[in-house]
């Protein structure tokens, strides 16, 4: 099954379309999503045509596993989770590309009780 999704609306401020050609800027951004093919499932398919709950996307290249990709071909049991990139840093991204101590310092958010 294939779905048509509409972009968000314009900011405050801009147009919602102009003229381009015989199609507004606003009917040519419409895309075409393709769902997932489990019976009864609403997700957007991924690599393969099923969601990633079904099966679908990317799997992990180290054989025998079969966990979804989440950086460099590589599951993150296997070494694709990422770093904090927070000067030399080595825990694992949080949030914002940083490990939660580090997020937590550069956006205020204390911790404790």
């Amino acid at each position: 099954p294939v779905v048509t999704v509409a972009h968000p609306p314009p900011a405050k401020g801009k147009k919602a379309s102009r003229k381009t050609g015989s199609k507004t800027v606003a009917e040519s951004k419409r895309r075409k999503v393709r769902m997932c093919r489990f019976p009864d499932c609403s997700k957007v398919s991924q690599t393969g045509g099923f969601c990633i709950s079904h099966g679908g996307g990317r799997r992990c290249s180290v054989d025998g596993c079969l966990s979804s990709v989440q950086k460099g071909r590589l599951c993150a049991r296997h070494g694709g989770r990422r770093l904090c990139t927070f000067g030399d840093c080595k825990k694992y991204r949080v949030r914002r590309a940083m490990c939660i101590q580090h997020y937590r310092i550069v956006h205020g958010h204390g911790g404790g009780r």
